[in-house]
């Protein structure tokens, strides 16, 4: 939970508040709640993002790290947060992920302004796939006959509904 009195905001405290209370009474179904939301959230951006294609890739991307510079301002000032750890290579690893999330949205944005929204959005779920493979060629992580087999089928499942020209 976060803590109700880092905030100096009252209608933050109140949200966070109901936010906790809520939390308390349905601890275990939280997690799918937020999912939804999230999902939700997603599918409403998604959305957005197709309507803007007159709109060049790197101006989209201005006005997301905009809101999300925002956003982050003032979660740190009412929570007296920093923005910096003490560990050094946590910092750089962090600005490196923050480079590398730059590329994943510029070629998500390109991504959803030119291809038809149910394909884009599709092609999005196989993230979880990516990072199976990723992490078992990488992290020599283990991966038992069931998971290849479904890791397998996504991808072909992909290529049956997209039908990429360069594949079929």
């Amino acid at each position: 939970y976060l803590r109700v009195e880092n905030f100096q905001s009252q209608s933050m405290k109140y949200l966070l508040q109901k936010t906790n209370a809520l939390e308390e009474k349905y601890k275990d179904q939280m997690g799918y709640i937020y999912g939804l939301i999230a999902n939700f959230l997603y599918a409403v951006y998604d959305y957005k993002i197709r309507d803007t294609s007159a709109v060049p890739t790197f101006q989209l991307l201005f006005y997301r790290a905009v809101a999300n510079l925002l956003m982050v301002y003032f979660y740190t000032k009412s929570t007296n947060t920093s923005l910096l750890y003490k560990s050094k290579k946590l910092n750089q690893t962090f600005v490196i992920s923050g480079i590398i999330m730059v590329g994943v949205a510029y070629f998500g944005f390109y991504g959803f302004q030119r291809a038809n929204l149910s394909e884009a959005i599709a092609l999005c779920q196989l993230i979880p796939v990516m990072t199976t493979i990723l992490g078992v060629i990488f992290l020599q992580e283990a991966s038992d006959l069931a998971q290849s087999l479904v890791t397998v089928l996504s991808i072909i499942g992909a290529v049956l509904i997209l039908k990429p020209p360069f594949i079929i």
